[in-house]
């Protein structure tokens, strides 16, 4: 009886202790009702704080910055004055917290895919529309305050896309760069409508590990100029010169990919894929006056220094028509206060043209050092070919016939000079038509006349003010022949004019139209004014402010090709 008792009091214990938990699990949970307006906003812009409790009880707000302090928060507005991640904590007597988070980012985070622009940290791309935002932060890249960091999250195609405006001599799709740009072994697809990925390359600017696949016709270089300027606010085309900082490039692992099938074309004017000119501004703007500036700026210890590191460069290229040449890997002026270094760098295609070389082109420096003593060549690899119709070509190209110390045999075995045909022929008379007559070799499909104009200056607009800004010594209009157009080939000798001084002089009337464009992208047309023929080129459509020095032909050449773009024979004119 005893035990029946004892158990019956122990279930007993038990139901009662159920009967407590189940009246505790009854009770209703008590919640703050908290909410933000935006869990991300921009810096200096106002958010909305909501929270209450059923009872009405007292609700503190309090929040901390990237894990830092707890700050009392006074009110149901904030606005943050730095980027971070804020995350706000609600609190009430008899209630559980709760807690929100806001994600604070400056207007230049919300260009990108994320991150914040440093090292440990940058700036994601992951479209080509974020590639583009760099551009929005121009002001930012000129004041060189701080470096930038980017980095691609994805490849990036650019063929759809459209130029943000029209370059000095080319388009681009941003204008500036400072910084790091890291590929992470993505690749970047070219447009036909893009010449350049960045018009100009400031300061410190280092690209890494990526490659840029060429559309079917157009170059896309990675940065078209070095800027020892800065752009200012005076105007397109006018620059403020900074006087003690020189800039740097460096590409590593930055390869170049060519189409299949495709000829690329380079230009005249010291073209190259990786670098164009390095002495950018012949007059420039500063402290209200035009001001003559060069690269050595009379003994400045500043200067210019290029390093490719693990660059290659696949793909057939064309160029180098007149004389001033073209190449691969840089072009440019190789002068007193210039640095060039090529480690395990290689080419792989063919360059094709007069004066035409892989490794560099003119060099300026005068005094008694020899040019290569700036130019650094380690492990450079050559296993295309370089057609050279005539001039000066080669694994290096200068203004001398010299190669690099470094150069090896094998490399300088990659050139073939293409000799002149011996019927090939170019000949012009002053008033007349040029008459071509035909190569002997059968593979013949097309012939190029190029036409070496005389030098043009450029100005910053449509008004044509003096001082002239920069000068072309290097510009040619190239137009293509069918083999079987021989005789009706229309073009001239005759005297080069801009559309402008032509309806100044009453050469042409406000009906002309320049019908026809030329390969470097020009828009021109023939006219026969007064017994005199006329070249009338068009150069303001494509928006470029361009004056000729003088109005003759320095000469003409004639370039005959196969279907697939491998030169066969040149001459030059009235040869």
């Amino acid at each position: 009886m005893k035990k029946k008792i004892v158990l019956s009091l122990a279930l007993l214990a038990a139901l009662c202790f159920a009967l407590f938990l189940f009246a505790a699990c009854d009770e209703t949970k008590k919640e703050i009702s908290a909410s933000l307006s935006k869990t991300e906003a921009i810096v200096g812009e106002e958010i909305t704080l909501t929270y209450s409790t059923p009872d009405d009880t007292p609700v503190t707000v309090s929040y901390s910055k990237d894990g830092g302090a707890s700050v009392a928060q006074e009110g149901t507005s904030f606005t943050a004055q730095e980027r971070g991640v804020y995350v706000f904590t609600f609190s009430a007597e008899g209630y559980e917290s709760v807690e929100c988070t806001l994600t604070v980012k400056t207007e230049q985070d919300a260009l990108f895919a994320g991150g914040t622009g440093v090292q440990n940290d940058p700036y994601r791309i992951a479209n080509a529309q974020q590639l583009k935002n760099i551009g929005q932060m121009k002001n930012e890249l000129l004041a060189a305050e701080q470096e930038y960091w980017f980095e691609l999250t994805a490849d990036i195609d650019l063929s759809a896309e459209q130029p943000s405006g029209s370059a000095d001599y080319g388009t681009y799709f941003v204008e500036v760069f400072s910084g790091k740009l890291n590929g992470a072994g993505h690749t970047v697809k070219g447009s036909n409508t893009i010449d350049h990925l960045f018009h100009y390359a400031y300061q410190n600017a280092q690209f890494e590990d990526f490659t840029l696949e060429l559309a079917d016709r157009s170059i896309t270089r990675v940065a078209a100029i070095g800027a020892y300027a800065a752009k200012s606010d005076l105007g397109e085309g006018v620059y403020e010169p900074q006087d003690e900082n020189g800039i740097n490039l460096w590409y590593t692992g930055v390869n170049y990919k060519g189409q299949e099938g495709a000829s690329y074309f380079l230009g005249d004017n010291n073209a190259a894929l990786y670098y164009d000119e390095n002495c950018t501004v012949v007059y420039a703007w500063y402290e209200g006056a035009m001001h003559a500036t060069f690269c050595d700026n009379s003994g400045a210890e500043f200067g210019f220094e290029m390093i490719l590191n693990g660059c290659s460069v696949t793909g057939d290229f064309t160029g180098g028509g007149g004389n001033s040449g073209a190449a691969i890997f840089l072009a440019g002026q190789i002068g007193e206060y210039t640095s060039v270094t090529f480690r395990d760098c290689s080419f792989n295609g063919t360059i094709t043209g007069k004066n035409v070389g892989v490794l560099f082109a003119n060099y300026s420096w005068t005094g008694d050092d020899p040019y290569f003593r700036h130019v650094t060549v380690v492990n450079l690899t050559v296993q295309g070919k370089i057609n050279a119709l005539g001039g000066k070509s080669g694994v290096t190209f200068a203004n001398n016939t010299a190669e690099h110390k470094n150069i090896s045999e094998e490399a300088k075995a990659c050139i073939n000079k293409v000799a002149a045909d011996e019927t090939l022929a170019l000949a012009g008379t002053e008033n007349g038509t040029y008459t071509v007559t035909a190569a002997t070799n059968a593979n013949v499909a097309y012939y190029e006349i190029r036409l070496a104009l005389a030098t043009v200056y450029w100005y910053a607009d449509d008004t044509y003010t003096e001082p002239w800004l920069a000068q072309t010594n290097s510009n040619n209009v190239t137009i293509r022949v069918e083999k079987d157009a021989l005789a009706q080939t229309g073009v001239y000798k005759a005297q080069a004019v801009t559309l402008g001084d032509a309806l100044e002089k009453g050469i042409v009337d406000d009906t002309f139209v320049a019908d026809k464009q030329c390969k470097e992208g020009f828009r021109y047309g023939f006219v026969v004014k007064n017994g005199t023929a006329y070249l009338v080129m068009d150069y303001e459509a494509t928006g470029n402010y361009f004056k000729f020095a003088a109005t003759s032909y320095v000469k003409a050449s004639v370039f005959a090709f196969d279907a697939a773009g491998t030169p066969l024979a040149y001459a030059d004119e009235n040869k």
